[in-house]
């Protein structure tokens, strides 16, 4: 071994005693003092047939000039030199020795134990894209992800079984023509360390028609309020309620043609979730601008201020529910009768009430993430959906909840639906990429399956964001998915297929949302930043 270039940096180890395995007194009977420092670009573990780099640096009392003389106790040549490279093929303990030696006669040694362990090929590879079928000639986004233990940079290669590879992480390709595909992704250390995983994909023709039978047209409703609304409910066909900025909330008794002001009493706050037991009796959740302590047992959390209200009388009046109530702005709450109920919000805050909204109790989520919708199917079973790409569940009324993180990273999840006990779905989104993630559970949240959405290029996807506008389940294999530009897509056989149920015939860009079906199977939305509502009749 001989010198070469430094390249890598050098992790410095000094001050330690000869034994001890970094530096060392020498031997003074010339009557010089030597000592002696063992540099080294790794730390006490490196891989086999990685270069590394060594440095020895060191003196003599006197000042006398001094060589260093190396053995790496693999049994390769001595080196010689303040500065030198050697590389171990073998895994294994060595100790590395670096030996002074002065003009004067003085001596000094230095020792580093070394790990050499055998080089690990990447692991965890997986292939994210957006759906299980796709017509031929579209942009399909494939993104390859995978981990590597030595922290080595990953090559990814791609080979799509069309006739066509390529290199990269994340990327677009079109495949030619109809037919299944297995799309095989390489991931490659660089140092002999290759894994593979592979996807079959099934391409259709790129003539088949998007899903347009029986498509209806929204009725598009004016409130009277140019703001954004945030939130909707309707407790019975004819009488609904939506709410939003400046403490707007409007009623309607003709199914949304007319609307009256039923305002929560403050203009500095924002109405966020609604929950109306019948026509008249209900609550609405309202977040402002001011910050509130609360304790999540024995968290101390400070989050944006909020306040419940429940009228009963259709919202003419409304009663602060403060005494019962200090917890952050509530970004959903659902009763499953008029005692029992939930709240979710900011920083993983959860609250349980039993005697309708007027005391709450707070409980442990186990996640400091802001959740967005909450769900009980029963008084034991429900679930809990976060901002990024967690769900939450619970089997015994919220005493504890268990997380499940969803099996794609995703940037924003849009919404949540249950069925039944084992049945449910989740929307979200990556803004990247612009792809849109549709799971769906079994087993009552233990475990989530991507599942495939209306075909490629249906969904609405013409602005900065690919997010849904909301999503709600009626059966075992029913959904409804209704994009941010209004149109309504249904499936009865768990995406199998989908039907377009309504669409608005216009460009509204990323803003309807809120989708809620009341027992006369009518479908109502909301144009957050128009002040709009819409419904449209699903029989």
């Amino acid at each position: 071994m001989g010198m070469g270039r430094l390249g890598s940096v050098l992790v410095v180890v000094a001050g330690v005693l000869l034994g001890c395995g970094g530096g060392g007194g020498g031997d003074d009977r010339s009557g010089d003092r030597a000592t002696v420092e063992i540099s080294m670009s790794s730390g006490a573990r490196a891989v086999a047939g990685r270069e590394l780099v060594f440095a020895a640096s060191g003196s003599t009392a006197s000042g006398s000039p001094v060589t260093f003389e190396w053995n790496f106790g693999d049994g390769a040549p001595m080196a010689t030199g303040g500065l030198v490279q050697h590389t171990f093929s073998d895994q294994g303990h060595y100790t590395v020795t670096v030996t002074l030696r002065s003009q004067s006669g003085a001596t000094a040694v230095a020792r580093r134990d070394l790990d050499i362990v055998l080089n690990t090929a990447p692991s965890d590879i997986v292939i994210e894209w957006p759906s299980q079928t796709i017509p031929a000639h579209a942009a399909v986004h494939f993104v390859g992800r995978a981990i590597d233990a030595d922290g080595d940079p990953i090559t990814y290669r791609w080979n799509f079984g069309d006739g066509q590879t390529a290199t990269g992480r994340a990327l677009i390709h079109a495949f030619p023509a109809a037919g299944s595909y297995n799309v095989v992704l390489t991931a490659d250390d660089g140092h002999g360390g290759v894994s593979q995983t592979a996807v079959p994909v099934s391409v259709v023709s790129a003539a088949m028609p998007l899903p347009v039978p029986e498509a209806k047209t929204w009725a598009k409703h004016t409130t009277g309020f140019s703001g954004a609304l945030y939130a909707s409910a309707w407790p019975t066909p004819t009488t609904g309620y939506v709410g939003g900025e400046s403490g707007t909330l409007l009623r309607s008794e003709d199914g949304g043609a007319t609307w009256v002001p039923r305002p929560v009493g403050a203009t500095d706050v924002t109405v966020r979730a609604l929950h109306f037991f019948d026509a008249d009796n209900g609550l609405a959740a309202t977040s402002g601008g001011h910050h509130v302590v609360y304790h999540d047992n024995g968290y101390t959390v400070y989050s944006d201020w909020g306040r419940l209200l429940k009228t009963s009388d259709g919202g003419r009046t409304w009663v602060n529910l403060d005494a019962g109530y200090t917890g952050p702005g509530a970004s959903d709450f659902h009763f499953i009768d008029r005692l029992n109920g939930w709240a979710v919000g900011a920083n993983g805050f959860i609250a349980k009430t039993s005697d309708g909204g007027l005391t709450w109790t707070y409980q442990r989520s186990g996640t400091k993430q802001h959740l967005r919708n909450v769900q009980f199917i029963d008084a034991l079973r429900g679930w809990a959906m976060s901002e990024k790409d967690t769900v939450l569940r619970t089997v015994d009324g919220g005493a504890t909840w268990t997380a499940t993180v969803l099996p794609f990273e995703l940037d924003y999840l849009d919404g949540m639906s249950f069925s039944d006990d084992r049945h449910g779905w989740v929307a979200g989104h990556r803004i990247f990429m612009s792809i849109q993630f549709l799971f769906r559970t079994t087993d009552g949240g233990v475990t989530w399956q991507r599942m495939p959405g209306p075909p490629d290029g249906a969904i609405h996807d013409d602005g900065p964001s690919a997010a849904l506008g909301d999503i709600v389940a009626t059966g075992p294999n029913s959904l409804y998915i209704l994009d941010l530009s209004g149109d309504l897509y249904a499936t009865t056989d768990a995406g199998a297929s989908w039907n377009l149920k309504a669409t608005t015939n216009a460009a509204n860009g990323y803003a309807i949302t809120d989708l809620t079906i009341d027992t006369a199977r009518t479908a109502h939305a909301i144009h957050y930043i128009g002040g709009q509502v819409f419904s449209v009749s699903l029989d």
